[in-house]
């Protein structure tokens, strides 16, 4: 036997319908099936087995959103058709597909610059966005997973290459999401939509649908309410549960339209990329004026200050809310950290804190907004931190404290060369 799924661009309305139908069902139960035996894995702390068995679940059920847009394809876009049955046995583009239903756009336009970005052999990314070259993030996601591979750094032209090892199982704990692709192609399936008189309804109302830059997400939501009433008016709907429903809203614009598949990326006008958007970088970094008015020695003062308001803090919450002694998460109400503000403590840092003058307060908070990685242009925050000092409460700005100091210190020092890698400041 050999794959003919090309084939059914060659059948009549009605033969695609029943034809569509009957594989749609199979593969609903196939890919619930997956899932739900990667449930059973998860739950049986075989994290990372059941996640690689997810990842096909999601795979497999992205076959039913790409089989229904065939049938949402015009008759006479039959290259479009083609191009999308092809990708039954294309991961990659079932993993766009599956993705999409995750992703939220304002219109098609936005939809398709997400698909072209996601297409891209090689894309920059790191700390600072262009530190290293990696490639295509959904392939090498699947992949990553998976397999162990020999593989080369293409950040620079004598990049090492070094063996690439599957994440270790301890990376996969945490909590299990359900894959939205699978929600969407079940929800299609539980509506009716995919039985063969359902889909000559999906057609009628989709064909005459064709999504251009300027389609927006309202439109695309007409179009599905349409469908339903459709639905409902020839007695085809057959579950309006609101779950239902809740998840057939994710269900994305017809792709037919839409080229998917890795597009080449010249490596050299990358690291050109990257190497011109690293030097702009380093500029922003060496920027100093205006100096801080608040003194080091207020600074070093208000510091211990919040030092010691911390342990405090820490103790109280300890003595109320327990560690669980299994290491399992604590849980601390808003009310235990409203009494923390009761502390000796913290009515002396907050008295500290509001004998600054505005001018100082506004620098306390610039420091500790250059005190955060992402942050890079002090000019920029310490202008900010002044126009916004009078609508941020005291609460907020003592709850900066443990970024005072950190942001003095990087603010005194000399900017070094920005180094790729690097956090950003």
């Amino acid at each position: 036997m050999k794959s003919a799924i090309k084939d059914l661009v060659q059948l009549s309305d009605r033969r695609l319908f029943e034809e569509v139908s009957e594989g749609i069902s199979q593969i609903v139960k196939n890919a619930v099936d997956l899932e739900d035996g990667a449930t059973c894995l998860i739950q049986n702390e075989h994290h990372r087995t059941g996640e690689i068995l997810s990842s096909f679940a999601e795979e497999e059920a992205a076959k039913v959103l790409l089989l229904v847009d065939v049938v949402r394809c015009p008759r006479d876009q039959s290259d479009a058709r083609g191009r999308t049955l092809g990708y039954f046995h294309n991961h990659f583009a079932k993993r766009v597909y599956s993705k999409l239903c995750s992703w939220h756009f304002v219109g098609f336009e936005d939809l398709c610059e997400a698909i072209e970005r996601e297409c891209q052999e090689f894309y920059l990314d790191g700390p600072n966005d262009v530190d290293w070259i990696f490639p295509n993030s959904l392939s090498r996601e699947r992949e990553k997973e998976i397999y162990v591979d020999y593989v080369k750094d293409v950040t620079t032209e004598e990049g090492l290459c070094f063996w690439n090892c599957p994440l270790p199982a301890d990376a996969f704990l945490g909590t299990h999401v359900f894959p939205r692709s699978i929600e969407v192609a079940r929800a299609l399936y539980k509506i009716g939509a995919t039985t063969p008189d359902g889909l000559a309804v999906v057609a009628d109302v989709w064909r005459k649908f064709v999504a251009g830059p300027q389609t927006t997400m309202t439109e695309l939501t007409w179009s599905k309410n349409r469908m339903l009433e459709r639905l409902s008016d020839e007695g085809l709907l057959h579950d309006e549960d609101a779950s239902v429903m809740q998840h057939l809203y994710r269900w994305p614009f017809p792709l037919w339209s839409v080229k998917i598949g890795i597009s080449e990326v010249r490596l050299d006008e990358l690291r050109r990329e990257r190497k011109e958007t690293i030097r702009w970088l380093g500029g922003m970094e060496a920027k100093r004026e205006p100096p801080p008015a608040v003194a080091r020695k207020t600074v070093e003062a208000l510091n211990d200050a919040y030092d010691q308001f911390e342990k405090e803090s820490d103790a109280l919450i300890d003595r109320l809310c327990p560690r669980p002694k299994n290491g399992g998460l604590r849980f601390v109400s808003a009310g235990v950290y409203g009494q923390a503000e009761d502390l000796d403590s913290y009515k002396r840092l907050k008295r500290m804190v509001l004998c600054l003058t505005d001018e100082e307060r506004a620098d306390l908070v610039a420091l500790a907004w250059f005190g955060r990685p992402e942050v890079l242009e002090w000019p920029v925050t310490y202008k900010r931190a002044h126009e916004r000092i009078r609508e941020l409460s005291d609460e907020y700005q003592i709850g900066l404290g443990s970024k005072w100091l950190t942001g003095l210190e990087r603010w005194e020092r000399k900017p070094h060369e920005f180094e790729a890698g690097r956090l950003r400041g």
